[in-house]
């Protein structure tokens, strides 16, 4: 099961390192603008419209300015569940959600440990450590949400759906 993890996480990896690459290449290689007035771009060579690839460039760079300023209640958007015997956790935001690996559950204070500090959007993760027999009777889970950089934003008690 971990190695089949560590397998899509490598192909996941990849498909992005390859993703980013194609955006850098294909910004490199704009052409020299001189002006740009209303959606109009002219090139240094004459006969050429490059309003598209302007139009590209700037899509691309609105989109690295929002990834760099996720919000910081992005925390509040996991789901978080208990299924049977298992507590886990959906991201359902469009930012990857930053948080200490050690949750408590609640009202018990029963500790959960989260196999790692980030959850990407649409990622599910489970939640170790869990009392099979205390889970049924936990309502809510208690964290600590940071930052991107680490910065400590504060615990959330955020209640488990069933």
């Amino acid at each position: 099961m971990k190695e089949n993890k560590k397998i899509i996480g490598a192909v996941l990896f990849f498909l992005v390192f390859i993703a980013c690459f194609h955006a850098s290449s294909s910004i490199a290689m704009q052409p020299n603008l001189t002006s740009i007035k209303q959606g109009d771009a002219k090139e240094e060579s004459p006969g050429h419209n490059i309003t598209s690839g302007v139009t590209r460039q700037i899509g691309q760079q609105q989109a690295n300015a929002a990834a760099s300023k996720a919000p910081p209640e992005s925390h509040n958007l996991l789901i978080w569940s208990a299924k049977g015997n298992i507590l886990s956790v959906t991201n359902t935001g469009l930012f990857t959600s930053y948080l200490q690996k050690e949750i408590k559950l609640l009202p018990d204070n029963m500790p959960g440990t989260l196999e790692k500090p980030f959850i990407l959007p649409g990622e599910t993760l489970i939640v170790y450590g869990v009392c099979k027999h205390h889970l049924p009777t936990q309502t809510s889970v208690l964290i600590e949400a940071m930052a991107k950089d680490g910065t400590d934003l504060g615990s959330k008690i955020i209640p488990v759906s069933r």
